[in-house]
């Protein structure tokens, strides 16, 4: 194998059909030279060196365990907060504790933003088990609207209804009054059942 000093020109095309895609093995037999030489030249030359497809994969997988891994010490530091350990030091000693079988040897900075991730998942939990909550009491006044017999009993029902849904304000029937005039505001109880049934369809 050849170890003279490889001419500029022979370098720029070196570096350019690895830039293009060629591996360390088939540039090696082409200038005959070893592979780790190759390497050399290309990283006198500036060339970023591509990572092989094991690297790249092993790096991969680091990637996706630290994530979970870190995922997993929100979701821990977030049943701290749920159950009142909510001092950042007293949070930092737990995580460092090795009687605890943490031993996450982090320090404060890191802490800090686990508890502001820990934080954001709790309230989208609680967001989540909101909306669960209102989606029940959706169906279950559906069904109280289903049953209601008459048009007191229907009022009623569609009165906590939006009280529930925030709008107890008069009902609006109209985005405009005829012929461009006032908008015409009616109270539930001259509402027809037709108008009723209407109403609580766009709950």
């Amino acid at each position: 194998m050849a170890t003279d000093p490889l001419p500029p020109d022979q370098l720029a095309e070196l570096c350019e059909a690895y830039r293009a895609g060629a591996g360390m093995r088939p540039l090696s037999y082409e200038y005959r030279r070893p592979r780790n030489e190759i390497r050399d030249l290309l990283v006198g030359a500036g060339v970023e060196i591509r990572k092989s497809n094991r690297h790249a994969a092993r790096d991969r997988e680091v990637e996706r365990v630290a994530k979970a891994e870190r995922e997993a010490r929100v979701r821990t530091v977030a049943g701290w907060l749920v159950d009142g350990i909510t001092n950042r030091h007293e949070i930092l000693e737990r995580a460092n504790d090795p009687e605890l079988s943490y031993q996450w040897g982090v320090e404060l900075c890191t802490i800090d933003r686990y508890i502001a991730d820990a934080r954001v998942l709790l309230r989208e939990q609680n967001a989540e088990a909101i909306e669960d909550r209102r989606a029940v009491a959706r169906a279950q006044f559906d069904q109280l609207w289903r049953e209601a017999k008459g048009t007191d009993a229907r009022l009623k029902v569609l009165d906590r209804r939006l009280k529930f849904e925030g709008s107890d304000a008069p009902a609006r029937l109209e985005h405009g009054g005829p012929n461009g005039g006032p908008i015409r505001i009616i109270s539930l109880q001259e509402l027809s059942d037709e108008e009723l049934d209407a109403l609580a369809n766009g709950l």
